[in-house]
């Protein structure tokens, strides 16, 4: 393809994608192989005429050793001849590799990016532009799709994320070495895009070829329902952000450098249950991704187990998410919170105002209990219509009560009385059968009267204290509404 067909073609993806802003820098990111070589001259040539300075920048990962020396040297000369200077940063992958467990290729790709961002951030540039094409597309939703994906995963490559832009994915491999071989525009290799170690390079080799001998256009089929499918998601995304929004919940964007809510989310359960699946689903992906930086963690299974503590009703019950990543069903919302640095004060327990209010922080939400005295008469009475009150409102006999009443987390040796035979059952026990797991259990809150429990939240009392029509001063508990909704 000549120079003006293809440059014409980057230019309207660009216009269509809205990738460039006139008149402010553009970073680009430039490793001297076929795609970022391609990729610096025809932005050079764009940003030229449309008044953006361009900021080539190359990054030396301190891997592949005369190797990587050598790619540095060739974009240092590429650069220089076309009259702009290039920056060189130099970082410690195996180092990296060695601090943190990761592979070489994730190692590589974080040091890469932080470097990237550093230099558009210290130049005030709008972007940084990376060399994807088409068949990087393909290669991509394939390897999501086969390791299991959802729709984020089948929209592969997104022409623009965060500060990243990528303005060649409407070009195929083949149309960029064409455009260096007629222009005469020499590039290097990189020997590690040869290795079959890595399974992208054994998609790139081995599955396409094999699946374009079959369907001869199968790349580039891949790549336009990934096109599609991200433009449903944007839909998607749009309406939820509208509906987080609408409801008060603090995200970040995906270009975030850290959640402005202190790394939480405080879900409400009735924005989760009042929205279709395809709203809430984007929903959580959206709470995700503002708390945990590396998304591409999170698998199918996380987010069903994130969506059980919406559908399920147990209050205190927990989820462990990659990350160092927690999520907490409180009786209205679900916080899902990072574990690490996490200085919340942890709720240990209070003892209850009787008359009166206590008001106590459960997994950063206030909870506010009433306790209400009343005859024994009137209760009998009326105890009818007291008893269509809702779950959070329980009715004790306070002539029972031993020791005061505390609410707190429970402990080892707890019990509350079963029936009015006096049969005990340990509280550990009534958990158990709950299918409460262990790790959760400890989160459950109690109304306790020393080690008997009153109250097993939501819904469990001790028989030893319900009221009969014997009862002669009756306590009323209430767990009232978030105080800032009654304000």
């Amino acid at each position: 393809m000549q120079l003006d067909g293809l440059r014409q073609k980057v230019e309207d993806y660009c216009d269509r994608e809205g990738l460039l802003q006139d008149g402010k820098p553009l970073v680009i990111g430039v490793s001297g192989g076929a795609d970022s070589v391609c990729l610096f001259y025809l932005l050079s040539d764009i940003c030229e005429r449309r008044g953006i300075s361009v900021i080539p920048v190359h990054v030396h990962h301190g891997i592949r050793g005369e190797e990587a020396d050598r790619d540095e040297r060739f974009v240092r000369e590429l650069t220089k001849a076309k009259g702009v200077s290039c920056q060189i940063c130099r970082v410690d992958v195996p180092a990296y590799v060695e601090k943190n467990g990761l592979s070489t290729e994730e190692a590589a790709r974080i040091l890469r990016y932080r470097e990237l961002e550093r230099i558009r951030v210290e130049n005030s540039a709008f972007a940084i532009a990376l060399a994807h094409h088409r068949d990087d597309q393909a290669e991509t939703v394939l390897m999501n799709l086969l390791r299991g994906t959802g729709p984020v995963g089948l929209a592969g490559i997104l022409p623009r994320s965060g500060t990243k832009i990528r303005p060649l994915l409407a070009v195929s491999r083949n149309e960029i070495l064409d455009y260096l071989k007629e222009n005469n525009i020499n590039f290097v290799e990189d020997s590690t895009n040869f290795n079959q170690e890595y399974t992208r390079n054994r998609i790139r080799m081995e599955v396409l070829p094999l699946l374009e001998n079959i369907y001869p256009r199968a790349g580039e089929h891949i790549a336009n329902v990934a096109e599609d499918v991200y433009a449903w998601r944007e839909y998607i995304r749009c309406e939820a952000v509208e509906q987080l929004e609408k409801n008060g919940v603090p995200w970040c964007p995906e270009e975030r450098t850290g959640c402005p809510t202190g790394d939480e989310i405080l879900f409400p359960i009735g924005l989760y249950r009042d929205n279709p699946a395809v709203i809430r689903e984007e929903m959580l992906r959206i709470a995700v991704e503002s708390i945990i930086p590396s998304r591409k963690d999170v698998s199918r299974a996380h987010y069903r187990m994130l969506e059980s503590l919406f559908e399920e009703p147990e209050s205190g019950r927990g989820v462990d998410l990659p990350g160092d990543i927690r999520a907490v069903r409180t009786a209205e919302r679900v916080r899902i919170f990072r574990k690490h640095g996490d200085d919340r004060p942890i709720f240990e327990s209070k003892e209850l105002s009787v008359p009166g209010e206590t008001m106590i922080d459960v997994a950063g939400e206030k909870w506010l209990f009433s306790a209400e005295l009343m005859d024994g008469k009137d209760f009998n009475m009326k105890k009818d219509d007291f008893f269509h009150e809702k779950d959070y409102t329980k009715y004790f006999d306070y002539g029972k009560i031993e020791n005061g009443l505390q609410l707190r987390r429970p402990k080892e040796g707890d019990f509350f009385v079963l029936d009015g035979s006096g049969r005990q059952k340990k509280l550990s026990r009534f958990y158990i059968d709950r299918k409460i797991p262990r790790d959760e259990r400890s989160e459950q809150l109690v109304l306790a009267d020393g080690g008997h429990i009153v109250w097993a939240m939501p819904d469990r009392i001790s028989a030893a204290y319900r009221v009969t029509e014997k009862t002669d001063r009756i306590l009323k508990v209430s767990r009232l509404e978030r105080t800032e909704d009654r304000k």
